[in-house]
């Protein structure tokens, strides 16, 4: 494993984001959209992204309880140089996913949850087939520790993730460490999420957060990186680690604006073939971005 793999695989123990179900209760947003423009492109590509997510009410049978979230993102590339040989195959990228989490109360403060992760990535200009569908699923205990302040609490969350990760599935573990300390400062601090939160009032709060951009899409129709055709692309990945702040103001108790800056730890974009074998080096370089959004969270 060379130096670069290393330093993503700590990265992603520390900052990777699992679609907020492992967050506390009043950071789980029921609707939000995003863009997130290119400010700084590479010499041989420029990317810029948009997204959505929406939660869907819960279902309660007794001690079970579910929770299903939608989220749809959009990612398109503008290839320069010698990448342009790309474009048509590659210049747009969709992904939808669907995750569902199944809550079933042990007790007051322990409770046995498994979340269950299908991903659809595809460009939908050459077919889809069942290998531009991803399953991933965790598996997790959590225990709640209450105090005499009703505004303090802690939870620890511990189990393991079969979790597809700069294009590779392989199994990790998910351990968390989550709690209030006051009405102003929260915090999810662990495996696969991390983050700290202080409410300034009721509109105005911030976040120092870390985040991954990381898809993985097979490429369904024939594309070589060679002019004798003998080294054809199978898949294309783009993975991105970031840290920053995120700002958040609430209109209304319910609706808020989001704008985030970060700026990448990793960055990688290549292709491989089908014996994972990079094939092409987009050379992807360490970069700024800002984020705009919209939220909906009655949690609050």
């Amino acid at each position: 494993m060379n130096i670069k793999r290393i330093l993503l695989v700590v990265v992603i123990l520390v900052v990777f984001n699992m679609n907020g179900q492992v967050n506390l209760q009043e950071d789980r947003d029921v609707f939000s959209v995003y863009y997130t423009p290119e400010l700084k492109g590479d010499a041989l590509f420029g990317y810029q992204k948009g997204g959505v997510s929406f939660s869907l009410p819960p279902i309660a049978f007794n001690r079970l309880t579910f929770y299903s979230n939608i989220g749809l993102e959009y990612h398109q590339f503008s290839f320069k140089n010698e990448a342009t040989a790309y474009s048509e195959e590659m210049e747009k990228f969709y992904s939808i996913q669907y995750s569902l989490l199944a809550k079933y109360k042990l007790s007051k403060n322990w409770s046995l949850n498994a979340v269950a992760i299908p991903r659809l990535v595809s460009n939908f200009t050459s077919g889809t087939t069942m290998d531009n569908v991803q399953m991933n699923g965790v598996a997790f205990v959590e225990k709640k520790f209450n105090t005499k302040k009703s505004d303090r609490y802690f939870h620890i969350t511990a189990g393991v993730g079969y979790l597809t990760l700069a294009g590779r599935t392989t199994i990790n573990p998910v351990v968390n460490f989550m709690g209030k300390l006051n009405e102003y400062v929260s915090f999810v601090v662990g495996i696969p999420n991390t983050y700290i939160k202080y409410n300034f009032n009721k509109k105005h709060s911030l976040r120092v957060l870390g985040t991954l951009n990381d898809f993985m899409a097979p490429i369904n129709t024939p594309l070589y990186v060679d002019v004798a055709k003998t080294k054809k692309v199978d898949i294309a990945i783009f993975t991105e680690a970031s840290v920053g702040v995120e700002y958040n103001y609430w209109f209304t108790k319910s609706i808020g604006i989001l704008l985030r800056g970060t700026h990448t730890v990793f960055s990688e974009f290549k292709l491989e073939d089908e014996h994972e074998h990079s094939l092409f080096d987009f050379n992807a370089t360490l970069k700024p971005y800002v984020t705009l959004g919209i939220k909906f969270n009655p949690f609050r």
